[in-house]
């Protein structure tokens, strides 16, 4: 039994509008009947033309969505496979088979590795480029994974948007065509480097920036879609004089905040208070701060000079490890083992000073000379210029005194062999040794070790490959621990037998197997 009431839905806004104003009120099975609009259903969504969106509209409106909040960035540097055959066919002049070594249809087994070693070129001229045109391109590189004791991902721009998986076939009348059809003011500046697979695009005002990345993110653009991502903050500066060969377009330069111009020659030291440098105009956007008090915080210092109208983009207290006092008890409680344990507890105390980094030089050098001998919780503040960088993201770093020539490789996909990881790895230097260690079927477990001869070698390979692909899946290097040759966490085999055999002689098997032979166990 109905409940006296229905829906009815209509393809057109104008149908429904003329059946409610004719049957309104009208005789039906001798009732009078009254029609109202209904408001959709709560899974319902309209869109801008006013019918009801499919399924697959539907779930590419939530990508859109959830890609203009995301602060997260991943794979800044990817570039489409084809697009990097298709980049090195026109180049060097040559056939698409001629570059990925296929003859007659028959591949020579080595497409994977030169498709590898091409996008790992493409890549490096990319960020020659923007380098060139003062874009720290370190800070593009997001990683997805954050080790312990790390910062979070990188503020990010609301002006500037990184535009990836470009097809080859991309020019700047392109871009500037889909960027300019969707309103509003048109972008300061359009980066696009010769190898046409991503772009940098900047406006002058968030709200036009968002406007783009809400009407452009997953939007197909000839027939790939595109990947937006906004830029780091410290992933703008100012622009060189353009050279022959870039593709770029801009108009008037326009002050953006929040954009940092990368420095050349400037040093960065641990923390310790030998990188301050002389007080001179012009050399860092860091400010090093001395006789901090004990019990002030980063948080504390940061309102500190917020209250005092400087907003600093880091700051940090460098701390030290510290045993805990507690108070002294009576000689005939305490024991010797009570003693050691109260030693052992240790706690994170400040080391009474601390750096401030600012968006530009001029805002560090005005909060230097307004905050110098300002009163902190009880303490002066002495404030001087440092060299050192707070919001630096770079490859990793080999440690200098370990001359590690050793790299892990993880997330080697599965199709990959050995002698594929000979010739990508072997491009960058001469390997001592490759070993892909394997299981018990016969397929190896995902990771590998390269060896080279010399520690400059493996350092040229870590930077160079550790953005590069391999069957579709990123190479993530790491420098080997010292004996890591099976497992990845130094453990060898010598060791992994000796580890063997103390749980065999644990379980009451001790070592001998007891039957009609009496052998013992091998290791």
């Amino acid at each position: 039994r109905n409940k006296g009431y229905a829906f009815i839905t209509f393809q057109h806004n104008e149908d429904a509008k003329r059946a409610m104003d004719t049957m309104d009120g009208g005789d039906f099975q001798g009732r009078l009947i009254h029609i109202l609009p209904a408001r959709p259903s709560a899974d319902q969504v309209i869109g801008e033309d006013g019918r009801e969106l499919t399924y697959k509209e539907k779930q590419a409106l939530e990508r859109q969505k959830e890609a203009e909040k995301s602060s997260k960035g991943w794979s800044a540097s990817l570039i489409r496979g084809d697009a990097v055959v298709d980049n090195l066919s026109d180049r060097l002049g040559v056939s698409k088979g001629e570059v990925l070594n296929v003859k007659d249809g028959i591949s020579s087994g080595n497409a994977a590795v030169r498709l590898a070693l091409g996008e790992t070129h493409i890549i490096s001229e990319n960020i020659a480029f923007f380098e060139k045109h003062g874009v720290d391109v370190a800070v593009l590189e997001s990683k997805s994974t954050k080790k312990k004791g790390e910062s979070g991902a990188p503020k990010r721009s609301k002006t500037m948007i990184l535009v990836k998986n470009l097809p080859y076939d991309t020019d700047l009348e392109d871009l500037t065509k889909v960027f300019h059809a969707i309103g509003g003011d048109v972008p300061l500046k359009i980066l696009l480097p010769p190898s046409k697979t991503a772009a940098l695009v900047e406006y002058g005002h968030a709200s036009d920036a968002r406007r783009a990345f809400r009407r452009l993110a997953y939007k197909k653009f000839k027939h790939v879609p595109l990947y937006l991502e906004w830029a780091p903050m410290a992933a703008g500066g100012k622009q060189e004089s353009s050279t022959e060969g870039d593709v770029t377009k801009e108009v008037p330069k326009q002050e953006t905040s929040g954009i940092v111009v990368k420095k050349q020659g400037l040093v960065v030291h641990e923390d310790d208070p030998s990188t301050e440098t002389p007080d001179t105009a012009g050399v860092s956007q860091t400010i090093y701060i001395k006789n901090l008090n004990f019990s002030t915080s980063e948080d504390q210092l940061n309102k500190a000079f917020t209250k005092a109208g400087f907003h600093p983009r880091a700051v940090k207290i460098p701390t030290k490890a510290a045993p805990i006092k507690k108070p002294k008890t009576s000689s005939s409680s305490a024991t010797p083992a009570d003693s050691n344990s109260n030693n052992s507890e240790m706690r994170q105390v400040s080391m009474g000073f601390g750096f401030a980094e600012f968006p530009s030089e001029e805002e560090a050098l005005n909060a230097m000379k307004a905050m110098q001998g300002k009163v902190l919780d009880g303490h002066a503040l002495e404030i001087k210029l440092s060299a050192k960088s707070l919001s630096s993201s770079k490859v990793p770093a080999m440690d200098k005194s370990s001359k590690n020539t050793k790299i892990m490789v993880r997330n080697v996909p599965f199709e990959a062999t050995r002698t594929e990881l000979l010739q990508l790895f072997g491009s960058f230097g001469q390997l001592k040794k490759v070993r892909l260690p394997k299981k018990f079927d016969g397929t190896h477990r995902g990771f590998a070790f390269c060896e080279f001869v010399t520690s400059k070698e493996a350092q040229n390979a870590m930077a160079t490959l550790s953005r590069t692909h391999l069957y579709g899946r990123h190479l993530v290097l790491e420098w080997a621990a010292a004996g890591a040759d099976d497992d990845g966490n130094g453990t060898d085999v010598a060791t992994a037998r000796e580890k063997a055999k103390r749980d065999a002689a644990s379980a009451g098997l001790g070592g001998v197997r007891k039957g009609k032979k009496g052998k013992p166990l091998k290791f």
